[in-house]
C-alpha cells in the first residue's frame, strides 16, 4: 500500500479523535458542575424543586462561565433581572479541558516502549482541521445546554449566549493549536486571500507587515521575552490584589463571619455560601488589582470605590465578599506599591532578557537601545490590555437599579496600568540594560574586561574606516574639481621679448588724462606719435599680466596720471598788417614739453 493510503486512515482517524475531545471536553465540564450542583441538591434540607431544577441551574452555570447572561424571572418586585456577573473559577474549568483537547488534537500519542509515557508525535491533520473540528464538537455540546437552560425561572439568554460561547471556544481552541503546532490556525484560504490582496491598501498592508518582520526585534524569541515581561507584571498586579483582599477581609474579619454565619443556619446551606464566595474569590482579587492601581471599582448605584476616596456604600445584600469591601479611602503603601511593583516586575525582565552577562548560557549580542525600547513598550501594553480583559469580565450586572452596575471600568483600569507600566517599566529597562553592560560584577570581571577590550578595538577599526573613506572622499572631490579648472596658456616668446626691450621707466611714468591728451593732440599733430611710444610699455606690461587668450586681453589698464594745472591762454592779438619775411638764419628748435620729456 502507498503512503497516501496508509495515510488516509491515520488522518480519519484523527479528525474523529479531534471531534470527540471537543466533545468529551464539553461534557466533563457539564458534568462537574452538574455533580456539584446535584450534591448540593441532595443534601438541601428543604430542596424546592426537581433533580431537573437542578440540572438546569448546572447548565445555566456553565453557560455563566462563558459570559453569557442569564435571566432571573422569578423576583420581589416582579421584574426579570439579569445575572452577568460571570464568577471566574466558573470558566477555569471548562476552558482548561478545550485547551488541552485542542492540544491534543494537533498531535498523535502513542506509548514510549518500556515506559508508557505519552509521548507527542507530528500531526498527520492540519492545524486549521485539528482546530475545526475540536471547535465543531465543543460547540455542538453548547448549543445543546442552551437549548436545554433556555427555559425556567433561572435560564439564559439565547442571544447573548449565541454571541459568547462560539468566541470563548474559539480563542481557547486557538490558544491551544498554537501552543502545540507553533503556527496559528485562524489562517484563510488562498481565495480569501487572493481577494483581500485586491481590496484598497492590501499592497501598503502587506509591505508594512514585511517591513515589521524584518525588524530586528519581531522575532519569535525575543516577543517571548516581552510575552514574559508583560505576564509578569500581571502575576505581580494580581498578587498584589489578593493581597488586598486578604487584608481588607482580615481587617473586617468579625463583619464578615457574621455576615456568614446569618445567612444560613444548616451547614449545607452554609457550604454553598462558601463555594459561592470562593467562585466569586477571582474576581474580588481583580477588583484588588483595579483598586491596587487606581482606577478604583463601582458596587452598583453610582458608588466609587478607590484609594482616593470611597462614595457612600448603597444598601448592598448581605454577603461575606461584600462585608469585606474597605471602608475608608486612605490607601496605604502596599496600595501604591503595586503599580511601582508592576512597572518594576516590567523592568527587570527585559533589561535581563536584554543584556545576557559573560559566562552565562550560551553568548549572543546584547540588544540595541531601540529593541529595548520597543519590546519594553510592547510589555507594557500587553501587561495594561490583559488588564483590562480581565477587568471587563470580572464585572456586570447582578439585577435592576443599584446592582445594574458591579465592578472596575475596563478602560480606566488598562489606561492606568498602562501608565504606571510605562513610566516606570520603559525607563527602568533602559537603565538596566545599561548597567549590566557596563558594570560588571566580580565574577565575570575577566570575561566583560575582554568583551570590552573587543568591543574597543571594533569600535576603533570602525573609527578607522571611517577616516579611510572620509579621505577617499576628500581626494575625489579634490581631483573632480580639478579636471573642472581651465588650463592657463604660456605667454608667446615674441609678446615676452617686446614687453623686455621697453625701458622700465616707461611702465612706472604717469600718463596724461584724456582732456589733455585730446588738447594736446588739437594742439600739435604730431604729439600722437610720441604719446602712443611712451604708452607701449604699459601696454606691454598689460600683456604680461594677461595672459594670451584670456577674454579682455587687449584691453589697456588705467593708469594714474598727475593734475596739473592747465596754463592759461595767451590773449588775442590784432592781426599785423604785414609779416616780416622768414629769417634765414637757423634757429635753435624749441624745447618740448615737459609731458613729453624722458627721464634718463
Amino acid at each position: 500500500m502507498s503512503p497516501r493510503g496508509r495515510s488516509a486512515p491515520r488522518r480519519s482517524s484523527a479528525i474523529r479523535e479531534a471531534f470527540l475531545g471537543g466533545v468529551v471536553a464539553a461534557g466533563l465540564g457539564l458534568g462537574t458542575l452538574a455533580v456539584v450542583v446535584l450534591l448540593l441538591w441532595i443534601t438541601s434540607s428543604s430542596p424546592d424543586s426537581s433533580p431537573d431544577g437542578a440540572l438546569h441551574v448546572a447548565a445555566d452555570l456553565w453557560l455563566l462561565g462563558h459570559g453569557a447572561d442569564l435571566v432571573r424571572t422569578e423576583t420581589l418586585s416582579g421584574h426579570t433581572a439579569p445575572v452577568g456577573l460571570t464568577p471566574l473559577l466558573l470558566s477555569v474549568v471548562p476552558c482548561w479541558l478545550l485547551y488541552r483537547a485542542a492540544q491534543h488534537a494537533v498531535y498523535q500519542a502513542e506509548p514510549e516502549e518500556g515506559e508508557g509515557q505519552w509521548v507527542p508525535e507530528e500531526s498527520v491533520v492540519d492545524p486549521r482541521t485539528a482546530f475545526a473540528w475540536v471547535t465543531g464538537g465543543y460547540l455542538l455540546v453548547g448549543m445543546a445546554a442552551v437549548l436545554y437552560a433556555s427555559t425556567g425561572p433561572l435560564h439564559v439568554d439565547p442571544l447573548s449566549a449565541l454571541l459568547h460561547l462560539p468566541v470563548v471556544a474559539g480563542a481557547i481552541a486557538a490558544v491551544g493549536v498554537w501552543t502545540a503546532d507553533g503556527r496559528f490556525p485562524l489562517r484563510l484560504p488562498e481565495r480569501a486571500t487572493a481577494g483581500l490582496r485586491r481590496l484598497p491598501g492590501a499592497g501598503w498592508t502587506a509591505r508594512t507587515a514585511a517591513s515589521l518582520a524584518a525588524r530586528g526585534w519581531f522575532r519569535r524569541r525575543r516577543l517571548t521575552a516581552a510575552l514574559r515581561a508583560g505576564t509578569s507584571g500581571l502575576v505581580v498586579l494580581l498578587g498584589s490584589g489578593a493581597l488586598l483582599t486578604a487584608t481588607s477581609t482580615l481587617s473586617h474579619a468579625g463583619a464578615v463571619q457574621m455576615t456568614f454565619l446569618n445567612l444560613s443556619d444548616v451547614w449545607s446551606g452554609r457550604f454553598a455560601v462558601l463555594l459561592v464566595s470562593l467562585a466569586l474569590l477571582p474576581n474580588a482579587i481583580v477588583w484588588g488589582a483595579a483598586y491596587g492601581v487606581g482606577a478604583g471599582f463601582t458596587v452598583g448605584g453610582g458608588s466609587v470605590v478607590a484609594p482616593l476616596g470611597i462614595t457612600s456604600y448603597p444598601q448592598l445584600p448581605h454577603f461575606p465578599l461584600v462585608a469585606a469591601l474597605p471602608t475608608d479611602g486612605s490607601g496605604g503603601p502596599l496600595v501604591w506599591l503595586t503599580g511601582i511593583a508592576a512597572g518594576a516586575s516590567v523592568a527587570f525582565f527585559i533589561g535581563i532578557a536584554a543584556v545576557r552577562r559573560p559566562g552565562k548560557a550560551e553568548p549572543r549580542p546584547p540588544w540595541g537601545w531601540g529593541e529595548t525600547l520597543v519590546l519594553a513598550t510592547l510589555a507594557a501594553v500587553g501587561c495594561a490590555a490583559a488588564m483590562a480583559l480581565l477587568a471587563g469580565v470580572s464585572g456586570g450586572p447582578l439585577g435592576i437599579g443599584i446592582l445594574a452596575d458591579l465592578g472596575p471600568s475596563w478602560w480606566r483600569t488598562g489606561l492606568i496600568t498602562l501608565a504606571w507600566t510605562g513610566v516606570i517599566g520603559v525607563p527602568g529597562a533602559m537603565v538596566l540594560r545599561w548597567y549590566r553592560l557596563c558594570v560588571p560584577t566580580r565574577a565575570s570581571w575577566p570575561e566583560w574586561k575582554a568583551a570590552r577590550a573587543a568591543r574597543r578595538t571594533a569600535r576603533a577599526q570602525a573609527r578607522t574606516e571611517v577616516k579611510e573613506a572620509r579621505a577617499a572622499r576628500a581626494a575625489a572631490k579634490a581631483e573632480t574639481r580639478a579636471a573642472m579648472r581651465p588650463a592657463v596658456l604660456p605667454m608667446e616668446s615674441t609678446e615676452v621679448r617686446e614687453a623686455m626691450a621697453e625701458p622700465w621707466w616707461q611702465w612706472l611714468r604717469p600718463g596724461a588724462s584724456g582732456r589733455d591728451r585730446r588738447r594736446n593732440r588739437k594742439r600739435d599733430p604730431g604729439a600722437g606719435t610720441e604719446t602712443g611710444r611712451e604708452t607701449t610699455g604699459v601696454g606691454t606690461m598689460a600683456g604680461l599680466a594677461t595672459p594670451a587668450g584670456t577674454p579682455g586681453a587687449g584691453a589697456r589698464p588705467r593708469r594714474w596720471t598727475l593734475n596739473r594745472k592747465r596754463a592759461p591762454e595767451p590773449l588775442p592779438q590784432p592781426p599785423a598788417e604785414s609779416q616780416p619775411a622768414p629769417s634765414t638764419l637757423r634757429t635753435e628748435p624749441s624745447p618740448p614739453p615737459d609731458d613729453a620729456r624722458r627721464e634718463p
